[in-house]
């Protein structure tokens, strides 16, 4: 886990009494859906044994920064269509959420150029890793944004920061 990483588990280790931090897979070795398909067991073990870890199990939360902030938002939209587990919240630290066209230079990618590191070209790497069939970036375990609504997911908190 990072030091944002780190940063978001000690936000929510503040806001809620239990944090069961979970590490998922590269998605070089295991592409898409082998990372959600672990959160989802992951989270469904958590709701179930939350009483005998001492947790109250209507106070499950997820969240993440990146990656697995995508990871976090699939949830709460998995959670929403299998009519549980209820997640009493998720927080979302500049999470991912589209990955439909990794080419399009996002304004953002554009304007704020990283040249040695995450830069238009490395997040494009990224995702034809993790997505080596582009079709699967219209999923909405792929890409939360691209949902369809159908009722309320877990409420949510970001962090926003102006560059």
């Amino acid at each position: 886990m990072g030091a944002v990483g780190q940063q978001v588990k000690d936000e929510f280790a503040a806001a809620f009494d239990d944090v069961f931090a979970a590490g998922v897979t590269e998605g070089a070795e295991h592409p898409f859906p082998a990372a959600i398909q672990v959160c989802w067991a992951g989270t469904e073990w958590v709701v179930d044994n939350a009483e005998a870890a001492g947790a109250d199990p209507d106070l499950i939360a997820v969240g993440s920064d990146s990656a697995g902030g995508n990871l976090a938002a699939a949830l709460t939209l998995m959670a929403r269509e299998a009519g549980g587990p209820r997640l009493a919240g998720q927080l979302l630290v500049y999470p991912n959420t589209d990955q439909i066209d990794a080419t399009a230079p996002d304004e953002s990618m554009v304007t704020r150029d990283d040249p040695y590191l995450f830069n238009r070209h490395s997040v494009a790497w990224y995702r034809s890793h993790y997505l080596p069939d582009p079709d699967d970036a219209d999923n909405p375990t792929a890409s939360p944004l691209q949902a369809q609504e159908s009722g309320r997911a877990a409420p949510g908190a970001g962090h926003h920061r102006r560059m």
